[in-house]
């Protein structure tokens, strides 16, 4: 799995053809599920992308306001914890089975394969501590899969489960401070070699050990042992010198005789050597000079060795291992790798004599281990590891070895790769690892707690934050763990964590999704069960599952406690309208159209969510929670790899895959999205996850523990004015319309959906003319909007005019204010007739005729209700029309569905005071239907006709956009 992770390369042909799955984190194979290709995605947790904070990031958005390209931080790196603090050389590998293997590095970390031996390079579990207090680990020895035994400087430990679990270690005396060397047998006899020339023995599996024997006659350091069986070991020093015996477990103390078998010198320096044997008790060993040296019988009491022979290989020689063919057993193979990652080859070892060939592997790094075993009639196969912690395996064709083909370099050790994150508006963010490490921030991913391991050893598959600070993250092993409040504004300590099991069966969970202001979370598993929990920050937190898909699920996102929307491997969707309920229900799997598999979904409002699958294409809805969502097809991203979306309400999509490159969108709502490449500076590891917040602030997260802030481009409103006062103007009368430009200062669409007069005296006031409502302004895109001041009351009067909009803003106010005044008939004199003054009298006030269209609700079913507020008696006129917008294409207007669907010129006179509900009806439920199939979108336009008793006719007219084709009421 670590080198899935690890590798982008290998990470792709993983997702589109994964048939062998098994152990260490990867997705069992229930009976009953579909077996389509699988791959552990990085699914980043959704919620919380509905909030709203104005401060959390303002600096961020007063960055990319005026910018249509994302601005990147520098990386930073938030995870270097054990097992992954630091690329470790690879001490020693070495194989129980033809297809188990365990690799130990000089931290201290033990990495297994069980796939090993097959023509592809294996998968090894993630680097896991072998036991506390063995330290760095300096070489190991499997001779079946029920015995390994691997060293420390001073201490020795075993395991019986393949590596998977180890002993405590056993010290083999305070002073031998340097073990070098250990070789076992299928009996159980192992040998362990030291600095000084000593030699420990156990009989019994390394349970226990002898006392510290001589065995070297110089005292060399011992630098490479292989045992036979048979009593039979042979080892090597420093010095040029084979050390061997032939009665190791026979008796106590063994004999051991020092021989000297490579006397070259270069430069001053002796050979160093190291060695392998056969069952044949053919052995070779190798020295630093590149040349080889065979013996044919290790098992005799002296046995007789070969002069050192070049190999062909001019670099140091630093490891040598040796099998016998599976195609001829009487064959001996032998593989030595180089310190400049070279590799000499022989299949003919035993020979008077062996020929080798030299093979390059294409790793640079110099390779410190390397182990190989018998594999088929055609080729035997080895695997090497690197100083640097990276592995490459190749099979060794018998016939001609100088076509082996080495894998790409693979990293089983390296440091942390991040898995998943989760930010909210407030600023909290959290994201986690491969190990079970989570690391908070609290102030938008500028700085970052120490990482903490509240979970132990597992992989954890993502978190999900709540505006509360709260962050609740779940594992590979079916639980569940929730934060303490994670405190904004800075990374001020790392919060604590409690663990719940949610899985009973202890199944991976793969993703979850909170509602971000609180009261749902909901995660999926591979075995298509949703678990909910209503209140997952609780002290005790309450958890059900339930089935929902025999597919695999792999990601879900919920926007609201109302909706909720999962994906599953065979490229389905699944929505639940009540996921809060005590017995949540949710829809059949329905096909999105497409055949790949689905990895993450992100649904940031309940009229929009975003699917990804394994090849980078993204489908859309715009009514996912609809009886029958309608997704559209997977449209290109520009990158080949899917594996974290994140959408945030303004429309931007941000999605990652496994490589160093971002993708997004800042249309995400659009008929045909636009998606753009952005590649942050100076990061060169794969990116692995993203999460976004409204404002447009994103945390990426890398496979080498590293987070990178992002500014993405989102719109921005800028208004010609903010206040307007309008002259002194006579009751009745409509003074001259002022007009106010808004503008798209922002680096995305800035999609109004409205304009209209809001608060106070609103009906004092009237906009005369909208050229905003339903436009979509590109950047520094304008459209201006006019407003009068037709009072119908004296005094001073105020409104603002409201302008709602996609921008983080919304919605941007202009204060409108205006003094009326009544008009007064002055009085008649006779200059030459004196008169006694009297009291004018006032104008009687005109009726007013300033009605509110309050309300106007469209029903799918076929009802358009129209609220009005109406001051006084008087006549009143509806009239309603509709067409479809017109960027539809449809065919001749007197054939549109929309003349046939609905009744026109529907007129009701009546005299009306107070509020009044008027209610005109669709012709027929059936063309109603159709209608709203035929147009996602259509407009309805409201006429009102209002003449008080004894005042003025007035007209206005509100248009109305139905959207979608659901049966619930939309409402404007």
């Amino acid at each position: 799995m670590w080198r899935e992770l690890m590798s982008a390369v290998s990470a792709r042909s993983v997702r589109r053809s994964l048939s062998r799955v098994s152990a260490y984190g990867r997705w069992p194979a229930p009976g009953g599920l579909g077996q389509a290709a699988l791959r552990l995605s990085v699914v980043v947790a959704l919620a919380g992308l509905l909030a709203v904070a104005a401060g959390a990031y303002a600096s961020s958005s007063d960055v990319h306001a005026s910018s249509t390209q994302p601005s990147f931080s520098a990386p930073t790196l938030i995870d270097s914890q054990p097992p992954f603090s630091a690329v470790a050389e690879i001490a020693g590998i070495s194989c129980g089975t033809a297809s188990s293997c365990v690799a130990v590095d000089v931290v201290g970390n033990v990495e297994v394969t069980n796939d090993a031996g097959g023509t592809t390079a294996p998968m090894w579990s993630k680097p896991k501590q072998a036991a506390p207090g063995v330290g760095s680990l300096r070489a190991v020895s499997c001779p079946s899969a029920s015995l390994c035994v691997a060293i420390g400087p001073s201490a020795a430990t075993r395991s019986t489960t393949g590596g998977s679990s180890w002993s405590a270690p056993v010290s083999l005396g305070a002073e031998q401070d340097q073990l070098q060397a250990v070789s076992c047998t299928n009996a159980g006899v192992c040998v362990i070699g030291d600095q000084l020339g000593e030699m420990f023995v156990s009989t019994d599996g390394g349970q226990t050990w002898s006392s510290s024997q001589v065995a070297d006659s110089g005292k060399n350091p011992i630098t490479g042992i292989s045992c036979i069986g048979g009593g039979v070991c042979v080892g090597v020093d420093s010095a040029g010198n084979a050390v061997t015996s032939i009665d190791v477990g026979i008796h106590s103390p063994p004999q051991w005789t020092t021989t000297k078998i490579d006397p070259l010198q270069v430069g001053g320096s002796v050979a160093v050597l190291q060695v392998s044997c056969t069952a044949n008790h053919v052995c070779a060993a190798v020295d630093s000079f590149g040349n080889a040296l065979v013996t044919t019988n290790a098992n005799a009491a002296t046995p007789t060795w070969s002069a050192p022979a070049p190999t062909g290989d001019t670099a140091q020689l630093t490891a040598v291992s040796c099998t016998e063919s599976v195609a001829d057993p009487t064959l001996d193979v032998c593989v030595a790798v180089d310190n400049l990652g070279g590799t000499v080859i022989s299949t003919n070892v035993g020979a008077a004599t062996p020929i080798w060939t030299k093979v390059a592997t294409g790793d640079t790094n110099a390779l410190t281990a390397v182990e190989c075993l018998g594999g088929s009639s055609t080729s035997d196969w080895c695997v090497v590891g690197d100083q640097n912690g990276n592995e490459v395996y190749s099979p060794i064709p018998l016939s001609n070895p100088a076509t082996a083909t080495w894998s790409v370099p693979y990293s089983l050790t390296g440091t942390n790769s991040l898995k998943a994150d989760s930010c909210v508006a407030s600023g909290v963010c959290t994201a986690v690892d491969h190990s079970g490490h989570l690391v908070s921030s609290g102030d938008g991913g500028t700085t970052w707690s120490t990482p903490v391991e509240p979970d132990g050893d597992v992989t954890l598959e993502g978190v999900s934050c709540l505006d509360s600070g709260i962050c609740v993250a779940v594992d590979d092993n079916g639980n569940a763990l929730t934060s303490s409040q994670i405190a904004t504004g800075s990374a001020s300590g790392a919060p604590t964590w409690s663990k719940t099991k949610i899985e009973p069966t202890a199944t991976q969970v793969r993703g979850i999704s909170c509602v971000a202001s609180g009261g749902l979370c909901v995660a999926v598993d591979p075995l298509g069960n949703a678990l909910t929990s209503t209140n997952p920050t609780a002290a005790s937190p309450a958890w059900s599952a339930a089935p929902i898909d025999a597919a695999r699920l792999t990601a879900v996102s919920c926007p609201t406690v109302t909706l909720c929307v999962a994906v599953d491997q065979l490229g389905n969707a699944l929505y639940s309208t009540n996921p809060a309920a005590a017995s949540p229900v949710w829809s059949a799997p329905t096909p999105t159209g497409d055949s790949s598999a689905l990895f993450a979904v992100s649904c940031p409002t309940a009229t929009l969510c975003a699917a990804l699958d394994a090849d980078g294409n993204v489908l859309i809805t715009k009514d996912p929670g609809a009886s029958f969502p309608t997704w559209s097809a997977p449209q290109p991203t520009g990158t080949t790899t899917g594996d974290s979306l994140s959408c945030t309400a303004p429309g931007l999509c941000v999605l990652v895959g496994e490589t160093e490159t971002v993708s997004y969108s800042t249309d995400a709502e659009a008929a045909s999205p636009t998606w753009t490449q952005a590649t942050p500076a100076g990061t060169v590891n794969p990116l692995m996850a993203a999460s976004c917040v409204d404002t447009g602030h994103c945390v990426l997260v890398d496979s080498d523990g590293d987070a990178v802030t992002a500014s993405m481009p989102a719109p921005a409103v800028s208004l010609s004015a903010t206040s307007a006062s309008f002259p002194t103007t006579t009751i009745g009368a409509t003074s001259a319309a002022q007009t106010f430009t808004v503008t798209n200062s922002g680096g995305a669409p800035l999609d109004i959906s409205g304009a209209a007069l809001s608060g106070g005296d609103g009906d004092q006031f009237e906009l005369t003319a909208d050229g905003c409502s339903g436009t979509l302004l590109a950047p520094d895109g304008t459209c201006a909007v006019q407003v009068a001041f037709a009072p119908t009351a004296a005094g001073a009067e105020s409104t603002s005019l409201a302008i709602t909009s996609n921008a983080l803003s919304s919605p941007d106010q202009v204060a409108l204010s205006g003094t009326s005044v009544a008009s007064v008939t002055p009085p008649t004199t006779t200059p030459t007739t004196p008169t006694t003054p009297t009291t004018p009298t006032p104008t009687p006030k005109p009726p007013s005729n300033r009605f509110q269209i309050v309300k106007v609700k469209v029903r799918a079913k076929g009802t358009l209700t129209i609220k009005l507020k109406i001051p006084d008696r008087g006549r009143l006129v509806v009239t309603t029309s509709c067409k479809a917008p017109r960027h539809k294409k449809k065919a001749k207007r007197s054939k549109s569905p929309c003349a046939k669907a609905i009744t026109y010129g529907h007129r009701l006179s009546r005299s009306a005071s107070g509020a009044t509900t008027l209610t005109i009806k669709v012709k027929t439920e059936k063309a109603a239907a159709r209608l709203l199939r035929q147009h996602k979108t259509l407009n309805v336009k409201v006429t009102v006709m209002f003449t008080p008793t004894g005042g003025v006719r007035r007209t206005e007219t509100k248009t109305v956009t139905v959207k979608g084709t659901s049966r619930r009421a939309h409402r404007t």
